[in-house]
Parts: structure tokens; sequence; C-alpha cells
């Protein structure tokens, strides 16, 4: 079982904070259903569309780049 007790750290980041909007977001819609909120599906896929072009986004430029060596 993982250790839950420093969710905090993870929020500090931007791409963990739209994982925590997405899982509240995702819990609100488990919980209400769209029957009450027509419109919160709707918001749930933006927010899970967003977070993954982000993640990708967040990737690429976190990942350090090879320099190339001249012979």
């Amino acid at each position: 079982m993982p250790d839950l007790s420093k969710w905090t750290k993870v929020v500090t980041h931007p791409l963990g904070f739209a994982g925590f909007g997405l899982a509240c977001i995702s819990g609100a819609l488990a919980t209400w259903g769209p029957d009450k909120y027509p419109w919160l599906p709707y918001l749930f896929i933006g927010l899970a569309s967003g977070v993954v072009v982000i993640g990708v986004v967040l990737a690429f430029k976190e990942t350090p780049k090879e320099k190339k060596k001249e012979i």
C-alpha cells in the first residue's frame, strides 16, 4: 500500500495539481452523476484531455537534451 500521507508534495507540481483537480471532478461525477449536473462529464473530459497534453509538453521540456559530441 503506497504512503498517502504526503499528498501535498504532489500538488505543488502543475501536473500533480491538475491530476488532483481531475480526481476531485471524478469524485463529484461519481457522487452526483450527469443527471444533476449535465455539464460535469464535459468538464471531466476537458480536464483529462488537458492533463494529457500538459503532461506530454512537460515531459518534453523536463527531459535533458543530449549534447552531440563532435569528432
